[in-house]
């Protein structure tokens, strides 16, 4: 509401009166619910009793305040299942330590880490690992396979991380298509603003990344 030296009484809209400026207070970055009904109550104490409020504004607005309250509820629900699902991925997630995990092979395995190998047709399958310096320690031929076959790096090997080298040959010697997946035990948990993430042969892999989980 404005008051001209005239004493001519100016009546304003909720929205006219959340646009003006207003030094006298320092500005809030936005309007609660508990703003905009104070607003509706100023607006409708001081409305011109010869031209009362309009019943389809009135209800206008009265449906922006709604909307605004059941906004900033599902924002407070939204915030609150957050921190619960994250609380339940951290405990989930500590409970992994020390298990056995397949997931996504890694270009890297430790002893006692086993490798599943699976050709898309029968193929000569061989994998090949080396130490930190790059030499060969060991091999494995699988001989000509179709189904999954499995590698476990010998337990009595020194610690470290091995790399592989893993070939898959048809009888003409040409490469045929393979997944790999790995299984390794999970050395402990990294908590990051994005989630819980799993320490495995100094990877970080996130939860979904597990296919299955041994005991």
């Amino acid at each position: 509401m404005n008051i001209s030296g005239n004493n001519e009484v100016q009546y304003q809209s909720i929205s006219e009166l959340i646009q003006k400026d207003d030094n006298s207070r320092i500005p809030k970055k936005a309007l609660g619910k508990d703003d905009f009904l104070k607003l509706l109550v100023t607006q409708l104490n001081y409305q011109d009793p010869l031209k009362p409020m309009d019943n389809t504004e009135y209800i206008a607005q009265l449906a922006q305040f709604s909307s605004l309250e059941s906004l900033q509820n599902i924002t407070k629900g939204l915030d609150s299942q957050s921190l619960l699902l994250q609380g339940l991925n951290n405990g989930y997630a500590t409970n992994l330590i020390g298990k056995n995990v397949k997931v996504d092979a890694t270009d890297s395995m430790m002893p006692g880490d086993v490798m599943e190998i699976s050709p898309s047709g029968l193929a000569d399958v061989t994998i090949e690992i080396y130490d930190a310096s790059g030499n060969k320690v060991d091999e494995k031929k699988f001989g000509y396979v179709s189904d999954s076959v499995e590698y476990k790096l010998p337990e009595d090997f020194e610690k470290g991380n091995y790399s592989y080298k893993i070939s898959a040959k048809d009888y003409e010697g040409n490469d045929v298509d393979f997944s790999k997946s790995s299984i390794v035990r999970v050395n402990g948990v990294k908590f990051t603003k994005d989630g819980a993430k799993l320490v495995v042969n100094g990877h970080e892999l996130n939860i979904g990344d597990i296919r299955e989980i041994y005991g």
